[in-house]
């Protein structure tokens, strides 16, 4: 059954590429595959799978002979290959981005590719290098411009990592400006539940973080972000340590309260 299963799985899939690559395709299309489409898959079909359809979208760049659009597909396969830990894989292909757009003045293309840097960077445990390239990625997305839908979600997604490093080195007040910065743009559930985390685990302000959880929760069920499974996985974690928090002071408030324990003392 399992194996009648892929067998559909991979004929649906393929009946998809054929939609999407019925022709060849505009350099204005092959942009709108590469960051608006590549976004939309990245929650619905495998890693695996994602590579394979950026692959297709590169040969068609090729033959447009169009740099740019190479460049930005060999960092969105750069992005699934640090996902799953292949690390040397994923630098080599952002070396080959890098290379493609040397001579490209794009800032949004220079912004994806040093943040890429900065996310296998930071999966290697390499937090300096990881924020630098993260700093360099910040400088690019800034330029970008404010009324455009897919900079201000790259900015946001700029924010949002910034904010996860600073975390990782234990500068948590840092990171919480970041949540805040990502949260004004635009709201993700995600960085929502990250500013409830902060609250539960730093400032022990369980009233803001439970503020900050129910936003967080209402958000991942609407239709947006509802098939986001890492999402989803990521905000029930921190809930979970919210929910033992919560419970552990309760326990402690009974106890200090109790006035058995006053005549023990």
């Amino acid at each position: 059954m399992k194996n009648f299963n892929r067998i559909i799985y991979c004929i649906v899939f393929t009946c998809g590429c054929s939609k999407l690559f019925p022709q060849h395709y505009s350099i204005q299309q092959i942009d709108t595959l590469l960051i608006k489409t590549n976004e939309e898959l990245r929650t619905q079909i495998s890693n695996k799978d994602l590579i394979i359809w950026n692959q297709k979208i590169i040969k068609e760049a090729q033959q447009n002979n169009y740099l740019k659009g190479e460049a930005w597909g060999y960092a969105n396969i750069a992005n699934r290959l640090w996902l799953t830990g292949e690390f040397k894989k994923a630098i080599e292909y952002l070396n080959d981005a890098e290379e493609k757009s040397k001579d490209i003045n794009d800032d949004f293309l220079a912004g994806k590719i040093n943040q890429e840097y900065s996310q296998v960077y930071n999966r290697m445990n390499l937090p300096k290098m990881a924020l630098g390239y993260n700093s360099k990625a910040m400088k690019f997305a800034l330029r970008l411009k404010k009324d455009n839908q897919d900079c201000r979600f790259f900015l946001r997604y700029v924010y949002s990592t910034r904010a996860s490093y600073f975390d990782g080195v234990e500068q948590s007040d840092s990171s919480l400006v970041y949540l805040h910065k990502a949260m004004k743009i635009d709201l993700n559930p995600l960085d929502i539940a990250l500013i409830a985390y902060h609250y539960t685990k730093y400032d022990r302000n369980l009233d803001s973080a439970n503020y900050y959880f129910k936003k967080s929760l209402n958000l991942i069920e609407t239709k947006r972000f509802k098939n986001n499974k890492y999402q989803r996985a990521v905000i029930l974690y921190n809930y979970g340590f919210f929910l033992y928090v919560q419970k552990k002071i309760m326990r402690l408030l009974i106890s200090i309260n109790n006035p058995l324990n006053w005549q023990r003392k």
